[in-house]
């Protein structure tokens, strides 16, 4: 424990104990959010298994009944209600008179001979009940024809409430979970048989299955999923927690030791003259460790003060900026799509595409993801800064252009969203061609859209590459309010699409003469028939043969698919 400057007590803690309480924390955020999507998904994976079993208890039950008869009860059921006077006020107030009036029916031989049917099939599957009966949607009730329990039978003619709610946009019956007083918890879904419009009616057929068997075997599951959990969660921090001791903690110790070694040695040659002052300015925190490496520090800072401070700020200072943009560059490139094939489970395309940075980082990018299954986005941009300025802006504009494909935005409107979103703080007067494409795999169409950026080349058939001179729209972030024009393109088999940076076509030799789109063309053609790896390593070559020795200046980023069927 110690004291801060106004003689407050703060309690100190060491780096161990922050990991482990953090390990302990995170590990039961985990499982509870594990806990809760597990429940979700067995919940709904449970629902549609009862579902789908209903259907089929109740689909064989269907093709084993005389669709006449079934028909002919209805309409003899139905007749029977419609000769009542008043047959809702009966069936509340004189249960007894109203039944009476449908024994005819439930003493008819096949009446009796569809019940005990149903008994059998009830009795040969899972089902606990298996009811048809007639609904009339207009007037939000239904009443029973026919019912197999082995509990207690339930009358035909018997009145429920049936309100649209309990039917799909469709027409369909919902399945439902019930608390039944004979078989506790059940679902109960099933099919429609017909309707009769003239009058007002439609029959169903539905079955109860109790969910006690399944619902076992789901707790079941997550107790077993819980208790391996905690386990290996354990197992894990314990692990972490011994690396961290032994890489973050012992070595702090171990620096915090030597400092001191140092410090003693040269106590007596310390100068009081041109001493600094920054380490003194430190306050002590809640972390033991970190409070002797600092109070080291500042018995360092009056020996050392003098003579290493310039050099060991500028050295530091270059190491920084180094590692940082070291780091930056890393963190740039595993931005952008890197393994390739990137889709190695769909043979309908090939696509291949590199980024050539001309400083450590670069305001270049291409990028493609599957948007679903059938819809491939494309996307290639140029930012107009270089250096740091232009990775930051890239990085954005890749993140929104991405965030609004996914939303299943066009190309022109993914375009429209992300100039206003550049140009609502641009106040470094940035801008940023870009060309956006959606593919349609199954038509081999791109929809696409360009904000200003370099023509594409396509090849179509045995021809060679040409040029597309698409339809171009502003660049991003030069003007508020922008619209795009949206074009297509049609690749069938074997076609191939080209895209890529001005870096290409403005790449200088040393005689200070450009590539130039001739070159390019020139060199496309000759791999037209190759996939796109080979065609960007060949531009790739063709681009550095060409530069030789001089300095790029400008990013070089080529993306090109191929349709293969």
């Amino acid at each position: 424990m110690t004291k801060t400057k106004e003689g407050k007590a703060k309690i100190n803690v060491t780096i161990t104990g922050i990991v482990v309480v953090s390990l302990i924390v995170n590990t039961l955020l985990i499982l509870v959010n594990v806990l809760i999507v597990s429940g979700l998904f067995f919940f709904q994976q449970v629902t549609s298994i009862y579902d789908d079993l209903n259907k089929a208890i109740v689909g064989e039950a269907y093709t084993q009944i005389d669709d006449d008869l079934i028909k002919d009860l209805a309409n003899t059921t139905h007749g029977v209600y419609r000769g009542l006077d008043k047959p809702q006020e009966m069936f509340r107030d004189n249960k007894e008179e109203y039944y009476s009036r449908f024994t005819e029916i439930s003493k008819n031989p096949k009446y009796i001979a569809l019940q005990n049917k149903l008994k059998l099939l009830c009795s040969a599957t899972q089902a606990s009940e298996i009811d048809i009966f007639i609904v009339y949607p207009d007037e939000e009730m239904g009443i029973y024809i026919v019912d197999a329990r082995e509990v207690e039978l339930i009358n035909c003619g018997e009145q429920f409430s049936m309100t649209k709610d309990n039917f799909d946009e469709n027409g369909l019956f919902k399945g439902f979970y019930s608390q039944s007083r004979f078989f506790g918890k059940v679902w109960t879904s099933g099919i429609h048989l017909f309707d009769d419009k003239s009058k007002g009616m439609s029959v169903y057929m539905t079955a109860d299955i109790p969910t006690s068997v399944i619902n076992t075997k789901v707790n079941l599951f997550v107790i077993r999923l819980l208790i391996i959990s905690l386990l290996l969660s354990a197992i894990v921090s314990v692990g972490i927690t011994m690396i961290l001791r032994r890489n973050l903690v012992r070595p702090v110790k171990e620096v915090s030791g030597l400092a001191r070694s140092f410090i003693d040695g040269y106590e007596n040659r310390a100068k009081d003259s041109g001493k600094s002052d920054v380490f003194g300015k430190l306050e002590t925190g809640r972390v033991d460790e970190i409070n002797i490496l600092i109070r080291s520090m500042q018995k360092m800072e009056g020996e050392m003060n003098g003579y290493i401070d310039d050099l060991k700020t500028a050295t530091a200072e270059r190491e920084r900026i180094s590692t940082e943009l070291d780091l930056a560059s890393k963190i740039q490139a595993a931005m952008l799509p890197s393994t390739f094939p990137p889709f190695p489970h769909r043979s309908e395309f090939n696509i291949f595409a590199s980024m050539t940075p001309a400083k450590e980082v670069c305001g270049d990018f291409y990028d493609f993801y599957l948007i679903d299954d059938d819809h491939l986005a494309l996307v290639i941009a140029d930012v107009s800064g270089k250096g740091v300025p232009g990775a930051l802006l890239m990085m954005v504009t890749k993140i929104i252009i991405k965030n609004y494909a996914l939303m299943g935005n066009s190309p022109a409107k993914i375009l429209e969203l992300l100039n206003d979103q550049i140009c609502s703080n641009n106040q470094a007067d940035m801008f940023v061609t870009v060309w956006v494409g959606i593919l349609t795999i199954s038509e081999g169409k791109i929809t696409a859209a360009s904000a200003g950026h370099e023509y594409p080349f396509i090849k179509k058939g045995n021809g060679g590459f040409e040029v597309l001179k698409d339809k171009h729209g502003f660049v991003v972030g030069g003007m508020e309010d922008m619209t795009y024009t949206e074009y297509e393109i049609k690749l069938e088999k074997g076609d191939t699409l080209f895209l890529y940076t001005d870096g290409l076509v403005e790449a200088t030799n040393s005689e200070e003469e450009m590539f130039g789109a001739e070159r390019v063309l020139r060199h496309l053609n000759d791999t037209k028939d190759a996939p796109p790896e080979i065609i960007l390593d060949h531009m790739k070559n063709a681009v550095k043969g060409f530069v030789g020795d001089a300095m790029q200046f400008d990013d070089l980023t080529m993306l090109a698919v191929k349709m293969n069927k």
